[in-house]
């Protein structure tokens, strides 16, 4: 490497701490965290999901092809990470950190350990040219940049191309259970107040953005754009999601995200079940027949066995073809297999594309389990027309998670057309033939002066001012 580059490479791995010494925290003193917890919330305060970590200590919280990880696990090594972090880019100072993410362990230590820093987190691919990542480095002056050995060699290139720091972390690193950690070293809480050592307050994160996600737009010559996700933005989402499938430490989430999208891979769609203490079955490389196996819990401990799947929605079709080629011929299989699903697996989950009416129909008939779709954002296809500008709008896109339908009417309604719910806005929302609380239905909307509503196509659940997706309506 030329000197003049002034690469910093820092070989994480052989960074160790001293030998194991956990100290177990009592259920009193977990009991203070959560409260404290709560009343920062309840204050509008965000508390990051790294933090959250330590009320779940040594349950597993990812497990992937290389192995097991805890909640505790993770937040220590994902700290030890933070300060490297932070002796090049300052601590808190909001720089942008990038690295090449994985569908594995190592995405969540990379984003936790950017987060402790302070910084903004920037999830690059690895088949993106050259150019292209040399224009997201240079564009968001970029400070550091993580690695796996996979890609070490590329992201050597481009740190002296920018004169950058690199740093180089593998599964040896979050693997370490070489550390000392004490509760009460580690964290000091008197009266309301929680302070955590060596990581900034929670008053940054309510008001720091978290990550920068770029994404080519094949529709503009491969035009690199991009958009920012705050703390707050995230935080909220991963709540409202968590919320709604009712999650909770006792579950256990298959996730199967192949197509190493980064919007399914690094924001919500990914994190939420770690905000709840769920343990996160990752299974990457994509292999129908082990996918299957897992689901069915085949040479797995009864206690270890998933109970929630979220896959990308091809992921469906794909093992619908795999069990038509082997099951189909087998009664007793497909009677084991719905039977199997519907007393042992509570909830699945599609993400990052549309289902189709015939996947959708399929997997209930082998599984007995419907589809839900855990989208943040819906298209509504239909003709719109825009009062302030006279022209017509095709397509809508509504966040609905964040409730973000405030230059919208929408109405919740039951299968009768009945309508449960009505809002001209977010601050205006009234109960009509339903209690307050949670109401679930069918949404329809209508764009800002019109009176037309216009049926979405999806079930949603509104809660505590959220709108979220529950799945597709058979009312269209």
């Amino acid at each position: 490497m030329n000197n003049f580059c002034k690469i910093r490479v820092i070989n994480a791995c052989k960074r160790l701490f001293s030998s194991l010494v956990v100290q177990h925290a009592p259920p009193e003193y977990l009991s203070r965290l959560r409260e404290c917890y709560r009343l920062e919330e309840y204050k509008k305060i965000v508390v990051p999901i790294f933090k959250k970590a330590l009320l779940y200590g040594n349950q597993v919280a990812i497990r992937d092809a290389s192995g097991d990880y805890s909640y505790l696990q993770l937040y220590v090594n994902s700290k030890r990470l933070s300060k490297q972090i932070s002796n090049i880019c300052g601590s808190g100072s909001s720089a942008s950190v990038g690295f090449f993410f994985t569908n594995d362990v190592l995405n969540i230590l990379n984003l936790w350990a950017c987060w402790m820093s302070g910084q903004v987190a920037l999830p690059l691919k690895s088949h993106w040219t050259f150019e292209q990542l040399k224009h997201i480095l240079t564009e968001s002056k970029v400070k550091t940049l993580l690695t796996p050995k996979l890609t070490q060699e590329l992201a050597q290139q481009l740190a002296e191309s920018q004169e950058i720091a690199l740093i180089t972390v593998d599964y040896n690193f979050v693997k370490n259970q070489n550390y000392s950690f004490n509760f009460n070293r580690e964290i000091f809480m008197a009266d309301k107040l929680v302070v955590f050592e060596g990581i900034l307050q929670n008053n940054f994160y309510t008001n720091a953005d978290a990550m920068k996600i770029y994404c080519i737009d094949k529709k503009n010559n491969d035009e690199m754009q991009h958009h920012i996700l705050s703390h707050k933005h995230i935080n909220s989402e991963m709540k409202a999601i968590a919320n709604v499938w009712n999650m909770s430490a006792t579950d256990r989430v298959l996730s199967i995200p192949p197509s190493m999208d980064i919007n399914n891979c690094c924001t919500s769609n990914a994190l939420f079940p770690l905000i709840s203490g769920s343990m996160l079955q990752i299974h990457s490389p994509f292999d129908a027949v082990k996918a299957w196996s897992i689901i069915l819990g085949i040479k797995i401990p009864v206690k270890e066995r998933i109970n929630v799947m979220v896959a990308e929605t091809k992921v469906f079709e794909l093992l619908i073809k795999e069990y038509e080629k082997i099951f189909s011929k087998d009664s007793r299989m497909m009677d084991y297999i719905k039977d199997y699903c519907t007393k042992h697996i509570r909830l699945m989950i599609s993400t990052n594309g549309k289902l189709s009416s015939r996947t959708f129909a399929k997997w209930f008939e082998i599984t007995g389990h419907s589809i839900f779709e855990n989208s943040e954002v819906i298209t509504c296809r239909s003709k719109f027309k825009n009062v302030s500008t006279n022209t017509e709008e095709n397509e809508i896109d509504i966040n609905l998670n964040n409730l973000m339908l405030s230059n919208y009417k929408f109405r919740i309604m039951n299968s009768e057309n009945t309508v449960l719910l009505e809002s001209s806005g977010t601050a205006n929302i009234k109960y009509i033939n339903s209690s307050s609380g949670t109401v679930i239905g069918h949404l329809w909307i209508s764009s800002p002066g019109q009176d037309t509503y216009i049926n979405t196509g999806k079930v949603v659940a509104y809660e505590d001012g959220n709108v979220t997706v529950l799945g597709p309506s058979n009312k269209m």
